[in-house]
C-alpha cells in the first residue's frame, strides 16, 4: 500500500530535521536510520528502528523528540491497518507534546484520520476542529476543511459539506495547487449530487476527472472515478459499473489494496447478474488477502514492542545486579546478627517454659524475622527491580527503615508501631510490586475505612497483604493483580484477584508464609479463603470483622 503523506506529516519531517542539535545523541542516529528506512518505503523494517529510538530518547529524557518517534510509529500502523494500536500511541506522544503546536497538530490530525477510517466520523471531526486553530499556514487550515467537510458527507450532513466546500472553493490559496484546487472541486460536485444538485455536479466532476487525467493524478482518478460510480449508479448502471471498473484498474496501479475492495462492490451494485459470482469471488479473495496482511502487521507490531519492552527490562535487571548483590550482602549480615540476638533473648527468658511454650515463642519470633526482614528485604529488592532510574537516596531509606525494624522486633509492643496514615502506608507497599511486567490495582483503599480499626489490626493486615504480594511476585506468575477494599455489615472485606498460575501450584508457597497469613487472620477473628480465578489465577478473600 502506498503511503501519501499528509501535510502534516511533511511538517513534522521538516521541523525535526531542522531542529537544532549541537550533537548527535544514540537516539538521533537510531532516529535517522529509521526516517531513512521510512521514506525508502520500508515500513515494518522502520517500525522496530523508531520503536528504539522513542526508547533511547525517553532514557537521554527528550520527551519531545520521543514524542516525533511516537507520531511515526502510529501513522505506519495506521497505513497498515492497525487502527487501535495507532491510537495508543498516539495518546503516549500526546502525553509527551506538552505545548509543541507542530506536534499536537500532527498527533490530532492522525486521530481524526483514524477515527475516520474506523467509521467514527464525529470524533473525527472533534479531532480536526482541535487540530485547525494551531496551524497558522491558510493552505494546511484548508486542508483540514477539506477533511472535516468528507466527515460531514460521511455522517450525511450533505447541506453542511456542501456549505464547507463551498466555502473553501472561494479561497485564494486552493490556486496554488491544481491538485488540491482538484479535490475541493470534486468534492464539492459529489456533495451537490448526495443533496439532489444532479445537473451542475455531472458537469463538474467530469471536469475535474479531465483535468485529473492531464496531470496525471492516480490518487485523485480513484477518487473521481469512486465519485462518478455513485453518480451513475441509480441512472446508468453500465456508465457506473465503467467508472467502477475504472477505480479499480486505477487502484491497481497505485497499489492500494482497500481501494481496489471499494471499486469491487461499486461494481458488483452496478453490474450484470452474470458477472456478480465472478466478482464476488475476486472481492472475497482480496478481502481475505486484505485482513490477513492487517492481521500480520499488528502481530509484527505487537512483537517489536514485546521484544523491545524485553530487552529494556534486561538492561535494567543487569545494571541494578551488582547494587542487589550488595543489598543482599547486608541483609544476611542483618538475618544473622538478629537471628543471634533472639536466639540469646529466648534462650534466657523460655529456660523456665515447657515444650509447649518455647514452640510458641519460636513460632511468634520466626513469624516476625519472616514478615519483617525476609519479606521486607524481598519488598526493597522489588522496589529497586521496578525502578526504571535508581534512586540510591531512596534505597538507603530503605535499607536503613529495614535495619530499625530489625533491631526492635523483638520488642514485645513491635507490632504497634506505626504510621500515621495507614491507608498511605499500605497504598505506598502495594503499588511498588507494579513495574513494566507486574501491574497492581488498588480500588477503595481510603483514610475513611482504616479510621475506627486498631493499630495492632492495621499491622496485622499490612503484613498480611506483604506476604501476599510477596508470593505474587515469587510465584504465581501474574501480569496484573487487584486489590478491592470494601467496608460490609460484617467488617472490612478485602478481595484479591490475578491472572497467575492460580491456587493448583499454592504449593509452591514453601515456608511458613500461608501459616503466618492463615495464624494473623485467624488471630483477628477474621477468615481467609484461597480459590481459583475462573478466568485464570488465584481469587483470595479476607474478612476483617468490625470488633
Amino acid at each position: 500500500m502506498k503511503i501519501i503523506h499528509s501535510p502534516f506529516l511533511c511538517i513534522l519531517l521538516l521541523v525535526f530535521a531542522c531542529s537544532d542539535k549541537k550533537e548527535v545523541s544514540a537516539a538521533d542516529t537510531l532516529y535517522k536510520k529509521a526516517e531513512r528506512l521510512y521514506d525508502g518505503g520500508e515500513y515494518e523494517q522502520a517500525f522496530p528502528g523508531f520503536y528504539s529510538a522513542y526508547q533511547a530518547y525517553m532514557t537521554e529524557q527528550k520527551p519531545r523528540d520521543a514524542a516525533y518517534s511516537l507520531v511515526f510509529l502510529a501513522i505506519i500502523q495506521t497505513e497498515k491497518g492497525d487502527f487501535l494500536g495507532s491510537n495508543e500511541n498516539l495518546s503516549k506522544a500526546l502525553k509527551l507534546s506538552a505545548t509543541d503546536e507542530t506536534l499536537l497538530t500532527s498527533v490530532y490530525n492522525q486521530f481524526a484520520i483514524n477515527h475516520n477510517l474506523l467509521q467514527n466520523h464525529e470524533n473525527a471531526v472533534y479531532w480536526y476542529h482541535k487540530a485547525l486553530p494551531l496551524t497558522e499556514h491558510q493552505y494546511y487550515k484548508l486542508s483540514i476543511k477539506n477533511n472535516i467537510g468528507i466527515a460531514y458527507l460521511k455522517m450525511g450532513r450533505y447541506a453542511t459539506a456542501e456549505s464547507l466546500f463551498k466555502e473553501i472553493a472561494g479561497e485564494d490559496a486552493i490556486k496554488d495547487s491544481i491538485s488540491f484546487h482538484n479535490r475541493v472541486a470534486d468534492n464539492f460536485a459529489y456533495s451537490k449530487f448526495l443533496a439532489g444538485k444532479n445537473n451542475p455536479a455531472e458537469r463538474e466532476m467530469l471536469t475535474v476527472l479531465e483535468s485529473r487525467k492531464r496531470n496525471g493524478d492516480r490518487y485523485g482518478l480513484t477518487t473521481s472515478y469512486s465519485h462518478l460510480a455513485d453518480f451513475y449508479k441509480a441512472t446508468d448502471r453500465r456508465r457506473s459499473y465503467e467508472f467502477a471498473g475504472a477505480m479499480h484498474d486505477n487502484a491497481r496501479i497505485t497499489g492500494n489494496a482497500a481501494d481496489q475492495l471499494e471499486a469491487l462492490g461499486k461494481m458488483i451494485d452496478a453490474g450484470e447478474a452474470a458477472r456478480i459470482k465472478s466478482l464476488f469471488g475476486t472481492y472475497r479473495k482480496l478481502n481475505d488477502s486484505l485482513q490477513n496482511s492487517r492481521n500480520r502487521s499488528r502481530h509484527h507490531f505487537t512483537s517489536v514492542i514485546y521484544e523491545a519492552e524485553k530487552n529494556k527490562a534486561d538492561l535494567l535487571s543487569s545494571r541494578n545486579e551488582i547494587l542487589t548483590q550488595r543489598l543482599l550482602i547486608v541483609a544476611l549480615m542483618i538475618i544473622a546478627g538478629l537471628a543471634t540476638v533472639l536466639f540469646l533473648k529466648w534462650r534466657r527468658k523460655q529456660a523456665h517454659k515447657n515444650e509447649i511454650a518455647v514452640r510458641d515463642t519460636q513460632l511468634k519470633y520466626s513469624k516476625k524475622v519472616h514478615d519483617v526482614v525476609a519479606n521486607g528485604l524481598y519488598h526493597t529488592m522489588v522496589e529497586i527491580q521496578n525502578a526504571e532510574v535508581l534512586n540510591r537516596h531512596k534505597v538507603l531509606n530503605s535499607i536503613e527503615k529495614l535495619y530499625e525494624e530489625s533491631r526492635d522486633i523483638a520488642r514485645d509492643d513491635f507490632d504497634t508501631v506505626i504510621e500515621q496514615d495507614f491507608s498511605v502506608r499500605l497504598y505506598e507497599m502495594l503499588e511498588s510490586y507494579s513495574s513494566g511486567r507486574h501491574r497492581v490495582l488498588v480500588i477503595g483503599n481510603t483514610w475513611e475505612l482504616w479510621r475506627r480499626i486498631a493499630p495492632e489490626v492495621q499491622v496485622e493486615i499490612f503484613y498480611v497483604l506483604r506476604e501476599l504480594m510477596v508470593n505474587m511476585k515469587k510465584h504465581s506468575e501474574a501480569r496484573t493483580a487487584s486489590l478491592l477494599f470494601e467496608e460490609t455489615a460484617g467488617g472490612i472485606h478485602i478481595k484479591y484477584t490475578d491472572n497467575g498460575v492460580g491456587i493448583s501450584d499454592s504449593a509452591k508457597w514453601k515456608g511458613s508464609g500461608l501459616r503466618n497469613m492463615e495464624n494473623r487472620i485467624d488471630k483477628l477473628g477474621g477468615k481467609i479463603n484461597f480459590g481459583p480465578n475462573p478466568s485464570g489465577g488465584l481469587i483470595t478473600d479476607i474478612l476483617i470483622p468490625k470488633n
